[in-house]
């Protein structure tokens, strides 16, 4: 989806300054370096790279976890030694039809968040919303107007895409016989579609439920043909009726969708809908500021238009191209001169100048093999004959045999080589020939088609900004639909899920936004909160008490690790003290720079022993799908899971897991289903 993004922004910023930022091959090349990872797929970034740290000390790894958002978008769940990151850029947790909830496992782990403050001032998701967004497109289409959705190239307008269409289908049935039309205006409108379609591993379960059990894609949505995919405003131009449109860029700043606010925008029968905030000074902020009642209807735009050259620029150009034609004419009278050149060899042939006998090719070739073996710094007067380029002793009294060991004439394989070589030289020549024909046919469909005088070429045009005022008369309608969740839903995540947090970093938002979610976090959380601005560096080092010790070896033989995730870990008591030199076995004697750390040895006085430490996490609802399977009856209430009606078990917001019941054999029994999820140390 992000190839397809830049191909669409370079799209843009071409037709804004008539120039392009870049090529699609720089596009494709940088594509090219990125390496996919699947949800939950674990990667290793090696310690020796400089991206990870310049000392080398251990290895990160990185893992995507489902964001909710777009298709694609995930949480990067990040662990580095013993700091684990999230970075949750943006996130959803309600299902879509299309998209899976966030998975929001990776920020109850992590001691630094990285989160974005701009959802946080978004109202409560309207549970009606998509009814009412289609009641907006209905009533406009019934009354014979056009209703335009701005929206990006990718993302958000396969959710919306699937939303209009099955209404399309309740509607009007799959044969087609709705009088209104569902376009998508867009260069790489079916480009989008078609890697949706092979996207279905980061769609929802319900999605590949109905292609597992159907074989349908519900993604398919050029299959269907309820949507008409145009590339130009021609083509759109040749749907009639009324039309909804969905169309680029969503900042209606540039492109379609900016040419077509300016063609239905002032007319009161249609409709504008806008799902997204946008960004301060877009025009897409403006639509939202007069659909919320707070700006003037009247917006000022910039439209780039292409314009003739004006009298003196287009003198200049053609000064500078008619000079440009006149240096390739007389190059290419230089080249036709050398085609009809020829010259005598000594046997009394004619040959092309620029060709070259077998002779003189096969010299060529040892003279390159001489010069370019590994080691020899020959001329090739002094080259050896030999392949053996230790022994270059050749030996002329060698007498050949076949495979049979049968003594065969020397003239007989003398003749036979030369045949060969004649035959060689004779095929390398017509390969040489017929590429030289080859090319000269290229460079004279070449000269045909090169124009011969500036009257023969179009001249360019220059790129100007026009500013227009318009009076927006069309409904001017606003849905947050940008996949993100809700302000209070922001804080709820950020308070409950997010219990081992050291850090909270704050980015993406307004000034405002930043200071809401600000306040909150340092009232609500113990972490500490970082509001970094745009090119700030922000030092995140936990500061976990870390120590390194000795550890004596007799005390390693008392040690019982369990594995946990991807440790060993084992509960240690003993004795810590500074280590003298002669104390130490002789293999850490030798080694001075021991003596600077703690020795941890065996205590004398015997284990005094320690409380059972449970390590490990499980959530309420894994336990209880757990439970489910060896036949308990369980169901929530009030965040409590209750367990045959007899006991409750709670998780606080730190993630401590508590019981509560009547001391019964099933008490014991769902503490021992409890304990099994956790490793005791």
């Amino acid at each position: 989806m992000g190839h397809i993004t830049l191909y669409d922004c370079r799209n843009y910023c071409s037709e804004r300054t008539g120039k392009e930022p870049y090529s699609t091959d720089a596009i494709d090349k940088s594509m090219s370096l990125i390496h996919t990872l699947k949800f939950y797929e674990v990667h290793r970034l090696q310690a020796d790279s400089s991206i990870i740290n310049a000392d080398g000390t251990g290895d990160a790894f990185l893992s995507p976890n489902a964001a909710g958002c777009l298709l694609g978008s995930c949480i990067w769940h990040i662990v580095k030694d013993s700091t684990e990151i999230a970075y949750a850029p943006f996130f959803n947790n309600k299902v879509e039809r299309h998209l899976p909830a966030a998975d929001l496992r990776p920020l109850s782990k992590s001691t630094v968040c990285i989160t974005s403050a701009k959802p946080v001032l978004n109202e409560l998701l309207d549970e009606d919303r998509d009814n009412k967004i289609i009641d907006a497109v209905m009533s406009t289409l019934r009354r014979d107007g056009n209703v335009l959705i701005p929206t990006d190239a990718t993302g958000r307008v396969l959710e919306l895409m699937m939303m209009l269409e099955n209404h399309w289908k309740n509607v009007y049935g799959d044969g087609g016989s709705s009088p209104y039309t569902i376009a998508f205006l867009c260069e790489y409108g079916e480009c989008t579609v078609a890697m949706a379609e092979q996207a279905l591993e980061f769609a929802s379960e319900a999605i590949r439920q109905v292609f597992e059990a159907r074989g349908i894609n519900p993604l398919s949505f050029i299959a269907r043909e309820c949507i008409k995919f145009c590339r130009t405003r021609s083509e759109l131009d040749d749907i009639v009726g009324p039309k909804v449109v969905f169309a680029t860029p969503a900042s209606v700043d540039i492109g379609y969708s900016l040419d077509l606010m300016l063609k239905w925008g002032e007319d009161p029968k249609n409709t504008i809908i806008i799902l997204d905030k946008s960004i301060e000074g877009s025009v897409a902020r403006e639509l939202y500021n007069i659909a919320a009642g707070t700006g003037d209807t009247g917006i000022v735009v910039d439209v780039h238009r292409e314009v003739d050259l004006s009298p003196e620029d287009l003198a200049a150009w053609k000064e500078r191209e008619q000079k440009r034609l006149d240096e390739e004419a007389v190059a290419a009278a230089e080249y036709r001169a050398r085609q009809n050149i020829k010259e005598i060899t000594d046997d009394g042939f004619m040959r092309d100048s620029d060709s070259e006998s077998d002779e003189d090719e096969q010299k060529k070739e040892k003279m390159e093999i001489t010069a370019t073996t590994k080691g020899l710094f020959l001329p090739s007067s002094m080259a050896y004959h030999s392949k053996y380029l230790m022994f270059p002793y050749i030996h002329d009294e060698v007498q050949e045999g076949d495979d049979y060991g049968l003594t065969v004439d020397p003239e007989i394989m003398k003749g036979l080589r030369q045949n060969e070589d004649t035959s060689a030289a004779q095929a390398r020549a017509a390969a040489r020939n017929e590429e030289k024909e080859r090319k000269h046919r290229e460079w004279e469909e070449a000269e045909a088609a090169r124009p011969k005088t500036v009257d023969e070429l179009e001249p360019p045009k220059e790129y100007t900004k026009q500013t227009v005022h318009i009076d927006i008369e069309a409904s001017v309608k606003f849905f947050q639909h940008d996949g993100t969740c809700d302000g209070a839903t922001l804080k709820h995540v950020l308070k409950s899920q997010c219990p081992q947090a050291q850090e909270l970093v704050l980015i993406n938002g307004t000034e405002e936004e930043t200071n809401e979610l600000e306040e909150f976090c340092k009232t609500s959380t113990t972490a500490r909160v970082r509001t970094p601005a745009v090119g700030d560096k922000v030092e995140l080092t936990p500061s976990t008490s870390m120590f390194r010790t000795i550890v004596d070896d007799d005390l390693i033989d008392t040690l019982h690790f369990t594995t946990v995730g991807d440790y060993k870990v084992a509960a240690v008591e003993g004795v810590l003290a500074m280590a003298v030199e002669d104390d130490l076995p002789a293999p850490k004697r030798r080694n001075t720079k021991t003596c600077d750390y703690p020795i941890l040895t065996v205590d004398p006085n015997g284990n005094t022993g320690q409380p059972a430490t449970y390590v490990g996490d499980v959530t309420l609802r894994e336990f209880a799908a757990q439970l489910r399977r060896a036949s308990w009856r369980t169901e929530f209430k009030k965040g409590s899971l209750l367990c045959d009606k007899q006991c409750a078990v709670n998780r606080s917001d730190n993630g401590d897991i508590t019981m509560a019941g009547v001391f019964t054999p099933g008490w014991f029994k769902l503490r021992s289903a409890l304990r099994e999820n956790y490793k005791v140390l």
